[in-house]
């Protein structure tokens, strides 16, 4: 039975893996970009984790890697990284939930208050999937 079984897994293929779409680069084991990096955490906590609010940061970062010869030049355009700028709309409804949430937090059950963070989360996530011009029958 030992050698059914070991032949059956000989016999099996390998998953086969797939390069990466850039290939692949150094890490920046001298941190000649930490300035940047340490500057997108800055906006990452300043802006409650929402990745979205901080994409001049993370375009600083990679041009910076650019130009430290940490990966190969390529116009920032041709990264995939969104626009910078959100649709104006979008970041009043997430002003007023935040004003909602720091107001009624003190006496707001735990789940309750997790569950208007999730909606604007929900709301970050439309605002980054539609172009800043196609949002025009939302609130």
């Amino acid at each position: 039975i030992f050698f059914r079984l070991n032949a059956k897994m000989v016999k099996q293929k390998a998953p086969t893996s797939k390069a990466p779409e850039w290939g692949s680069f150094p890490l920046d084991h001298f941190a000649e970009c930490r300035h940047t990096i340490e500057s997108y955490m800055k906006c990452l906590k300043e802006n409650d984790y929402i990745a979205p609010y901080c994409r001049k940061e993370v375009k600083e970062y990679m041009q910076c890697r650019m130009d430290k010869g940490l990966m190969a030049p390529e116009p920032i355009e041709n990264l995939g990284l969104p626009d910078e700028k959100m649709d104006p709309r979008w970041m009043e409804e997430r002003k007023k939930i935040l004003q909602t949430i720091s107001k009624t937090n003190n006496g707001m059950e735990w789940f309750a208050y997790q569950k208007e963070r999730q909606r604007l989360f929900s709301i970050e996530v439309e605002a980054t999937a539609q172009p800043s011009g196609s949002a025009a029958g939302k609130p």
